[in-house]
Parts: C-alpha cells; structure tokens; sequence
C-alpha cells in the first residue's frame, strides 16, 4: 500500500514559502522568456523592506487602537461620574423646575458627547492617515528600487 502524505506538515509546508526557492522560480521563468538575471539580493532586501514598512504601520495602527481604547474607557468614567452628579441635581429641583433642568442637562450631555465623537473620529482618521504615509512612502521607494534592479540588469 502507498504510503499518504500528510497534508498537514508544517515542514512540507514551510518549502512552499522558501524565499530562496521562490527567487530561483523567478530566475528560470525570466530565462524562460529570455530576460536578464535579475539581483536576487537587491530583489530580497527591497522586499525585507517591505515587511518593515508593512510591521510599522500594523504597529502605528494598534498603538492609536490602544490609545483610542483607553480614552474612550475614560470618557465612560468622566460620563458615570457626570450622571451621578446630574441625578442629585435633579433630585434636589423644585418639581416645576425639573423639565428645565432636565432639557438643559440633556443639552449638555449631548455637546459633550458630540464633541468626544470628534476627538474619537479625529484620532482615527490621525492614525489611520500616518499608517498610509508610511505603507505610501514605501511603496515610492520600492518602485524606485525595482526600477534601478531593472536598469542593472540590462548591463
């Protein structure tokens, strides 16, 4: 009886993401078609790169995530505390006065929630606009690599 692969062997597995053997394909399909040996290294290094600028802009993102996680924890704090303040002014109105004060603490909550809505959706949009300064930046300067790999290999 044949002997069965495992399909789930990590090893086997892994050979498919060799970047030496991926280059190597890339070699012979460019022989193939008669185009000139291109500079694995260069090649290489322009993609290690890559990752770098892909690792820094991932870690851009979840550091405003974090900070955006830990100010919205503090403005439910700053909230609880302000309904707990508002209740006892409340409870200490006049009955006639209660409307009033009802629709002026409303009022207030609802500027006040409206402009932490800003300051969220500010930092968002901060953080998502360097992590695609950095990734945009990079691809630039990728471009111009592969554009001077490309000259190299001509001569």
């Amino acid at each position: 009886m044949a002997e069965q692969k495992n399909p789930f062997d990590m090893s086997e597995m892994m050979k498919l993401f060799d970047p030496n053997r991926y280059m190597e394909q890339m070699n012979q399909m460019l022989k193939q078609y008669q185009m000139p040996q291109m500079d694995t290294k260069a090649l290489m290094e322009a993609q290690r790169k890559n990752v770098e600028a892909m690792v820094a802009a991932n870690r851009t993102l979840f550091e405003s995530t974090e900070a955006l996680m830990k100010r919205q924890s503090e403005l439910v704090k700053e909230a609880m505390e302000e309904v707990n303040k508002n209740t006892e002014k409340l409870s200490r109105s006049e009955a006639g006065d209660l409307p009033s004060h009802q629709v002026e603490l409303i009022g207030a909550m609802y500027e006040r929630m409206s402009a932490n809505m800003r300051e969220i959706s500010e930092s968002m949009r901060a953080a998502q606009e360097s992590s695609m300064h950095k990734l945009d930046e990079r691809f630039r300067e990728s471009l111009k690599e592969l554009k001077e790999i490309s000259e190299k290999s001509k001569s």
